[in-house]
């Protein structure tokens, strides 16, 4: 299937999701145009791993958050 152009501008996290699942855009895509703290967040990431700002990276990045708010989750259970 072939990926959606998304234009330079932030969209709803619900939307980008359904994007994403039904694979019409990238993970890149996913993690670059939710909002402009989340896209400054990833470029940090990167930067600080030395790595591109590529497609596995933004799985890497979606993955570090996935962690980062489970880990939340259970401080706050003990």
């Amino acid at each position: 299937m072939e990926k959606m152009t998304l234009e330079n501008r932030f969209y709803n996290p619900s939307e980008l999701a359904r994007m994403l699942y039904d694979e019409k855009i990238t993970g890149l895509d996913y993690v670059t145009h939710q909002s402009e703290e989340q896209t400054r967040d990833f470029k940090e990431y990167c930067a600080r791993r030395a790595v591109p700002e590529n497609e596995e990276s933004s799985g890497n990045y979606l993955n570090h958050l996935l962690r980062e708010e489970e880990r939340s989750h259970t401080e706050g259970l003990d």
